[in-house]
């Protein structure tokens, strides 16, 4: 259900954006501030999620084809190695990746690569720990340290 409740968010703010505006630069503002809200919410002392569902539904509304492609390759990934925040962020930077391909106007591409930037950028700590070994994978028990405990 928060999972669905996330990628709503994200489409929302496009959607809300296109009708009220039909401006693609207003509809991704606002897809970017549904992201940063989510990864930075005020109410809790800017302590939030990852982004990456939110991400989802941001280019559904903005770049479905793009985004279908770039999810399959993360659902994908996190199958073959389990580790949920490689296939995040590889699905993140296909994102900007295929939108090349098609040959999307450089304002897409720009935000595409601004939204994978800010999906690699949150998940800084769990690159650390794939470098290390030590990231948890899907379903396993996750263990986390006196650091992460305290949002460090």
């Amino acid at each position: 259900i928060v999972l669905l409740l996330d990628v709503t968010k994200g489409l929302a703010a496009v959607l809300v954006a296109r009708a009220l505006t039909g401006n693609d630069a207003v509809q991704m503002f606002a897809g970017l501030t549904s992201v940063a809200g989510h990864n930075w919410p005020l109410f809790f002392k800017f302590r939030g999620g990852r982004g990456v569902a939110t991400t989802i539904g941001v280019f559904i509304g903005i770049a479905p084809l793009v985004i279908l492609i770039a999810t399959t390759i993360g659902v994908a990934l996190i199958a073959i190695t389990r580790f949920v925040s490689l296939g995040s962020m590889v699905g993140a930077i296909a994102i900007p990746v295929f939108m090349i391909i098609f040959r999307m106007p450089p304002i897409y591409i720009a935000f595409g690569t601004l939204m994978a930037l800010m999906a690699v950028w949150r998940h800084r700590q769990n690159i650390s720990r794939l470098l290390k070994g030590t990231e948890s994978k899907l379903g396993t028990k996750v263990n986390m340290g006196n650091e992460e405990k305290r949002g460090k």
